[in-house]
């Protein structure tokens, strides 16, 4: 996948598959017009059986 990268969160463990947290970024570069956006995931000491994370909803705001 090749792109301009435009934010990164780095998700903690929220403490249990039921407790959600909200997390906000500022995009990093100006963007105009209408683009396909992608996300990328990735896990960092993920053991056997384990999931990274619930993802529920994402929005932008100016």
């Amino acid at each position: 996948m090749a792109g301009t990268k435009l934010a990164a969160i780095n998700v903690p463990r929220t403490g249990g598959c039921d407790v959600w947290k909200t997390f906000t970024e500022t995009i990093s570069e100006s963007v105009t017009g209408i683009h396909d956006v992608y996300f990328a995931f990735k896990g960092q000491n993920i053991t056997a059986g384990r999931t990274l994370f619930n993802f529920d909803y994402w929005m932008f705001k100016k």
